[in-house]
């Protein structure tokens, strides 16, 4: 599989002013370490999941699957004035790895052959490529999609995960109507929509590669400020609550 290195994000250039949130101070977001807060993930998608129609109502009242037990997995939960208001799944992987290190991905399940391919044309010398994916992205239905707050944290959250993971580039499955969105972030679309394992809707893999992160995080407010050594971010993977936006550049109204 030929993946052509992608050029410079010019449209995510033009996002200055809408990629921002507007309550920073109500947004909160934590990695899910504990029972308790895995369950909080599981009870949240199981209401996304069926609130959109895309799931029968469970008995449990949750919905988890067996990637969540694997140890290169790890889920972020985003709150908004206290309460659940999204979360996301992360995991870390290096297909190309030697057999005793080598991990995998959710995406696998359904683009596997696209996910070596990728691992293969952007690898570097002898070092195996590393990908992050996000996956089962999903927006409490008590909070409308008016208010793009928690899914700008989580997205932020993204990026410090992309940072701690190393990786070279970041994968996630992608529904149709949310591709433009994404291609605003730099990603680029693998494959056409189809259908995800385990649900009632059609995905596509995109994926955004590290030539393009320095670009991206300059030029799009909600990834401005984050750093390794930041004040946010060993708070942040020790397992803290955070204010995600707290090292967020306070933008300068023009005159």
């Amino acid at each position: 599989m030929d993946i052509t290195p992608p050029r410079e994000p010019a449209q995510a250039l033009r996002l200055l002013d809408t990629m921002r949130p507007r309550e920073p101070g109500r947004v909160t977001v934590q990695i899910a370490k504990s029972a308790a807060l895995m369950d909080l993930v599981y009870r949240l998608r199981h209401d996304s999941y069926v609130a959109q129609g895309f799931l029968e109502p469970q008995d449990s009242g949750k919905f988890g699957d067996e990637w969540d037990q694997m140890e290169n997995f790890f889920s972020v939960l985003c709150f908004y004035d206290g309460m659940p208001a999204a979360s996301v799944r992360i995991s870390h992987c290096k297909p190309l790895a030697p057999e005793h290190e080598r991990t995998l991905t959710t995406a696998m399940d359904g683009w596997e052959d696209e996910i070596y391919g990728l691992a293969r044309s952007f690898r570097v010398g002898d070092q195996p490529t590393v990908l992050m994916e996000m996956s089962r992205l999903t927006r409490h239905p008590n909070f409308p999609e008016s208010n793009s707050d928690p899914i700008f944290g989580i997205f932020r959250a993204n990026f410090y995960c992309l940072i701690m993971t190393n990786a070279d580039i970041l994968l996630s499955t992608v529904r149709q109507h949310h591709m433009p969105f994404y291609r605003r972030l730099g990603f680029q679309k693998i494959t056409d929509p189809r259908k995800y394992p385990k649900l009632a809707f059609e995905v596509g893999l995109m994926a955004c590669f590290r030539q393009s992160f320095k670009s991206i995080q300059a030029s799009i407010p909600i990834f401005q400020g984050i750093d390794r050594r930041d004040s946010v971010y060993e708070r942040f993977f020790a397992g803290e609550r955070v204010a995600i936006f707290d090292e967020m550049p306070i933008r300068v109204p023009r005159r």
